[in-house]
């Protein structure tokens, strides 16, 4: 589920991979059918968008 993918997430933000070229300073990591994009902060990660797999990050991490 999304919950226990972003759960896992926290507790492991170096999953993620960079997408920097998309977003700045950012993350993203599959979850299924869905993919979450973040950025890691001091303490936590912040989720910027969770996208299904036809929509473009191009378009939505503007």
């Amino acid at each position: 589920t999304l919950l226990s993918g972003f759960q896992m997430l926290a507790d492991n933000p170096d999953l993620g991979r960079s997408c920097h070229e998309i977003y700045s300073n950012g993350f993203y990591f599959p979850i299924g059918k869905h993919t979450a994009y973040f950025t890691k902060e001091e303490n936590f990660i912040l989720i910027v968008a969770v996208l299904g797999q036809s929509q473009l990050p191009q378009i939505h991490l503007k």
